[in-house]
């Protein structure tokens, strides 16, 4: 495997701007829609829920935020660091059970094989470990997989190996 010792991924903070964005106008738009209503019956059927999601949608940016990834040879291990609390998750790579990757663009992105994200799971007896492509070493982490995956011989399904060549990696060798 070609992991260096220990690596440290982080997603960095410009890369999940888009998203902050996104989550704070989406809510802004509810709860505004929501208070010019008075709180009519309607408005709490549509914007509540509404409002809800992009809540919903900013706690899981927020959580990317503050989440590092320290990639090394015998495995992974994802953290999330909040003020006095850190959740940590370790994966050893001889655990590996199941590699998945899956590419979501538009349609218009997809033609011109341009934007679009990826994400990749990866599954334990433990449990799964999701990572999106905005995660900084995201890459060496999905070789890292792939090289794993390899050596197990674990099958890997189509979806995940066309997107492994979108990814530029070759699931064949």
């Amino acid at each position: 495997m070609n992991t260096p010792a220990q690596t440290s991924l982080h997603y960095p903070p410009g890369q999940l701007l888009g998203d902050d964005l996104r989550a704070l106008a989406g809510l802004a738009f509810a709860l505004g829609l929501l208070l010019a209503s008075d709180f009519a019956p309607l408005a709490l059927w549509i914007c509540g829920p509404l409002a809800v999601l992009f809540a919903l949608f900013g706690l899981r940016t927020l959580v990317m935020h503050v989440t590092w990834v320290q990639l090394a040879r015998a495995g992974l291990e994802r953290s999330i660091r909040l003020p006095g609390l850190t959740l940590t998750r370790r994966m050893d790579w001889d655990q590996l059970q199941d590699l998945r990757l899956r590419y979501y663009a538009t349609r218009r992105q997809r033609r011109e094989m341009q934007g679009g994200y990826f994400q990749l799971v990866l599954r334990d007896p433990q449990g799964r470990l999701k990572f999106e492509s905005t995660l900084d070493g995201f890459d060496a982490l999905a070789e890292t997989a792939l090289e794993t995956a390899r050596e197990q011989g674990l099958e890997l399904d189509e979806t995940t190996r066309d997107s492994l060549f979108h990814l530029g990696l070759d699931p064949r060798t």
